[in-house]
C-alpha cells in the first residue's frame, strides 16, 4: 500500500531545496564579491539559476502527477474489488433462486406425478391433470435453463447431480413440448430442450 505522506515529504524537500539554493547563491554573492559590478558579473554567470528553479517546479509537477496516478490506481483497484463482490453476490443469489425453483413443493409434486403416472403412458391418453403437472415440470426446468442461458449461472450447477432427473423428465415430456412448439411458438420451452441436450453430455 502506498504511503500518502511520501508526497508531503517530497513537496517539503522540494521547497526547502529551493530556499537552500537561493540562500547559498545569495551568501556566495555577498561574501565573495565586494562591488556591485563584480556581483552583477557573477550573477550573469549564474543566470542558469532560473533553470534550476524551473527544474524544481517541474519536479513538483511530476510529484503531483505521480500522486494523482497512485490515487487513480487505488480507486480503480477498489472499484474492481467492489465489482467482484457484487458479481459474487448476484451469483449466490441466483443459485438460491434456482434452487428454490427446483425445490418448490409444487414443482416436486409435479415431478413425482410425471415420473409415477406418465412414464410409459401414451401421450394421447394424458388427462388434463397429467398435462397440468407436465406443464409445471416443463416450466420449472425451462426457467432455470433460461437463467443459465443468460449466463447468470453455470449450466453445470443445474445439471450436476440432476442429469438423470432432467433426462428422464425430457424423455417423458418431449411429446408435450413438441405439441406446444407446433401449436403455439417454436421457441416454447426451448431452454428446457437445451438443458436436456447439455445433460446428455455429462
Amino acid at each position: 500500500m502506498q504511503n500518502p505522506n511520501k508526497y508531503v515529504v517530497c513537496g517539503i524537500l522540494g521547497v526547502v531545496g529551493v530556499f537552500v539554493v537561493a540562500a547559498i547563491y545569495g551568501w556566495v554573492t555577498y561574501s565573495f564579491f565586494c562591488s556591485w559590478g563584480n556581483r552583477g558579473t557573477f550573477g550573469d554567470m549564474f543566470g542558469a539559476l532560473n533553470a534550476i528553479f524551473s527544474g524544481l517546479a517541474f519536479v513538483v509537477v511530476i510529484i503531483a502527477l505521480w500522486h494523482q496516478h497512485d490515487e487513480f490506481m487505488k480507486s480503480e483497484e477498489a472499484r474492481n474489488v467492489e465489482r467482484k463482490h457484487a458479481a459474487l453476490n448476484i451469483y449466490a443469489q441466483t443459485m438460491v433462486l434456482a434452487t428454490q425453483i427446483l425445490q418448490d413443493e409444487d414443482a416436486r409434486s409435479a415431478r413425482r406425478h410425471v415420473f409415477e403416472e406418465l412414464e410409459g403412458k401414451k401421450f394421447d391418453d394424458w388427462t388434463k391433470a397429467d398435462k397440468n403437472n407436465a406443464e409445471i415440470v416443463c416450466h420449472t426446468f425451462d426457467s432455470v435453463a433460461a437463467i443459465c442461458r443468460c449466463e447468470l449461472l453455470e449450466w453445470k450447477f443445474i445439471i450436476t447431480n440432476r442429469s438423470y432427473t432432467i433426462l428422464k423428465a425430457w424423455k417423458i415430456l418431449e411429446p408435450l413440448v413438441k405439441e406446444y412448439q407446433r401449436d403455439r411458438d417454436p421457441r416454447f420451452w426451448s431452454d428446457f430442450k437445451t438443458l436436456a441436450e447439455k445433460a446428455k453430455t455429462i
